[in-house]
């Protein structure tokens, strides 16, 4: 686990005292879980986190120490652990840049580019944000002390390390079994114990699939998956010793294409075979289209080939903003400049000299908007906007 994780240093501006106050750790908590429902590929197994007052503990007494440094031994043993220091305090901006390392994480291979084919060379590792959305994860606490240097020291303590691949693609709530959380709720799944309470409030459904000709069963107690001979498993997907009674073939294996894909038993496996045009475990991806346009993704909306699901009011804040500018309008360009045809369709002279240049009007809205790169070069949203020097690349600092 730990050869995933690194520190964190964020250098900006301080604001504020004292450890987290109630407020604090519940915001942690609920942004937490919104990037955790909001990992593309979509999760079809991320567990819905809970905030634990002894993990809580455990970190504040990592923190107190100011020692910016991993634990690894006596009570923190087998736990997962972030750690950050700098002068924010505020954990759902904390948890953003954190996130932002997925950029550097390919999903279909488990690994972490920070050497070749980085995308972002600021960020040295993969493990925060692997930390973040491993699906296992039920548990969290946060810590906070600010150190006599004058910096903030959180740290955070996790029930599971990491995962890696950090959980299963598919529909949310779909393929719920870790620590036998089987029921669900918005995307999250989630452990309702015999006799015990609802761990959150509102309605738990139980969408779990079931494989290999499992029957899903809810009696309100339990949602669950009868297995046939030969199965066993929260959705019936291992193995006993036993013959199976069922053929192992796409039906069992619950695979669905896309854009008129064919499931196809391959050996044992049942792959998707899409029409020519398609590509993609299920079909999923329009080659064309996936070839020659920019997208911007959020949440489950692809808008850019990169996307940043961060909630609004977070993004709006001044240093939020300005911090990924630069970082945002550098890669535009980059792309741009070596693809003029896709970023302008209409045609048109490219300029070198007009760089992208963000708006605070503008860049406030590409997250949840299409944009679009005109004949001028300029980078504008669907609406008009003013230009503004994009922000200083000092925003934002790490340690190589």
């Amino acid at each position: 686990m730990m050869n995933w994780l690194s520190l964190l240093i964020l250098l900006l501006p301080s604001c504020c005292w004292g450890q987290l106050t109630d407020a604090e750790k519940q915001e942690g908590l609920q942004f937490t879980n919104h990037l955790r429902r909001n990992v593309v590929p979509r999760a079809g197994d991320m567990n819905g986190v809970l905030w634990d007052d002894n993990l809580a503990q455990l970190a504040q007494s990592a923190a107190d120490k100011c020692i910016f440094q991993h634990n690894y031994d006596g009570p923190y043993a087998g736990l997962g652990e972030n750690v950050y220091k700098g002068a924010r305090r505020n954990l759902s901006e904390i948890f953003m840049f954190m996130f932002l390392e997925r950029e550097n994480f390919n999903f279909k291979t488990s690994s972490c580019n920070i050497n070749s084919g980085s995308k972002y060379s600021m960020f040295t590792t993969c493990g925060h944000y692997l930390q973040l959305v491993s699906a296992n994860v039920m548990r969290m606490g946060c810590g906070l002390k600010q150190c006599p240097d004058g910096n903030n020291l959180v740290f955070c303590e996790y029930n599971k390390g990491v995962m890696n691949p950090p959980y299963e693609a598919g529909e949310p709530g779909t393929k719920c079994r870790h620590l036998m959380a089987s029921y669900s709720q918005n995307g999250l799944c989630y452990y309702k114990g015999i006799g015990e309470p609802a761990p959150i409030s509102g309605q738990l459904d139980c969408k779990i699939t079931c494989l290999n000709y499992g029957n899903r069963t809810d009696d309100g107690i339990q949602c669950k998956c009868t297995c046939p001979l030969g199965f066993y498993g929260m959705r019936c997907e291992l193995k006993t010793g036993a013959t199976p009674n069922v053929p192992n073939d796409c039906t069992a294996q619950l695979v669905q294409c896309k854009n008129g894909g064919t499931p196809t038993m391959n050996g044992d496996v049942c792959k998707c075979v899409c029409l020519a045009n398609y590509r993609g475990d299920t079909c999923e991806e329009n080659i064309a289209q996936a070839d020659n346009s920019v997208f911007w993704y959020f949440g489950e909306t692809m808008l850019y080939s990169s996307y940043y699901p961060v909630d609004p009011q977070i993004w709006t804040k001044k240093y939020v903003q300005k911090t990924l500018q630069y970082y945002l309008t550098t890669e535009l360009n980059k792309y741009c400049k070596a693809n003029y045809a896709a970023c302008c369709p209409n045609g048109g002279s490219a300029t070198s000299s007009n760089d992208i240049v963000a708006t605070e009007t503008c860049c406030s809205r590409t997250i949840t908007r299409k944009m679009r790169w005109t004949d001028r070069s300029r980078l504008e949203c669907t609406t008009a906007c003013r230009t503004l020097r994009r922000a200083p690349a000092e925003d934002l600092q790490l340690p190589t």
